[in-house]
């Protein structure tokens, strides 16, 4: 029609550059003070620092207690893996909730007692410090165990889980040092081999175990562990102090 406005009516164009104001006020605002915005998780993950001395046990239950036990140590340059297996069989004090203290060899007493407080029994017992630890059950000490010897090709080089659990010294600990060292590098090789699918159904493995470490200090570990060769490292007597640092 003649004479009729085109477009919009004159307060929709006063809402929509209302609205236009809004919005670039908006983004003009958060520009502004996001760098002001703490990323503390971002912050806490960078400070973080990498552990040098990690206790790793597996530990049984009541019904069929169990240990099999090692110390980590990580060296200032990074590039390998001290290892020193330890031994279940040196007798301990516990005392039961609500009972009197009793003396338990050490692979029975772990057994008794929550993963907190097994991982500060084993590092008194050996005098380890640095507070760093990871404790997994046995029962996921076999899912590993059992994925590697039958998933990987490389069950006649590993052995049987059997043969395996022995060399590891469960169930009382009994230390074989050179073995397991041996066995442990034979395990590292086979996991590139892992089938997808079962490496996939053994990542429950991290949720059921106990550990004080971080997500972040947890791949910084496995860097080393994938990476270099691990060294065996003299063996601690119970009760003889060894500061291995944090």
């Amino acid at each position: 029609m003649a004479g009729s406005a085109v477009g919009f009516a004159r307060p929709t164009l006063w809402a929509m550059s209302l609205l236009a104001s809004m919005g670039a006020l908006a983004v003009a605002v958060s520009l502004l003070f996001h760098s002001r915005i703490h990323t503390r998780y971002l912050e806490e993950t960078i400070n973080q620092r990498q552990p040098h001395a990690v206790l790793v046990a597996a530990v049984g239950t009541q019904e069929a207690p169990g240990f099999v036990g090692f110390w980590l140590r990580i060296p200032d340059d990074g590039n390998r893996l001290d290892l020193t297996p330890l031994a279940g069989t040196p007798w301990v004090t516990i005392t039961p909730p609500g009972g009197v203290p009793e003396q338990v060899p050490l692979w029975q007493a772990v057994s008794l007692l929550p993963p907190p407080a097994a991982a500060r029994l084993i590092a008194r017992t050996y005098g380890l410090t640095g507070g760093y630890y990871f404790i997994t059950s046995t029962v996921d000490l076999l899912d590993i165990l059992d994925a590697l010897a039958h998933h990987t090709g490389q069950g006649s080089a590993l052995g049987s889980v059997t043969a395996m659990l022995q060399t590891l010294g469960y169930p009382d600990g009994t230390v074989h040092p050179a073995r397991e060292l041996a066995l442990l590098e034979a395990m590292i090789r086979a996991l590139p081999r892992l089938n997808p699918l079962v490496a996939s159904s053994l990542l429950a493995v991290t949720k059921t175990s106990y550990t004080n470490l971080s997500g972040y200090q947890m791949f910084q570990l496995a860097n080393v562990v994938r990476g270099d060769a691990f060294r065996l490292a003299a063996l601690p007597h119970p009760g003889q102090a060894a500061d291995h640092g944090q």
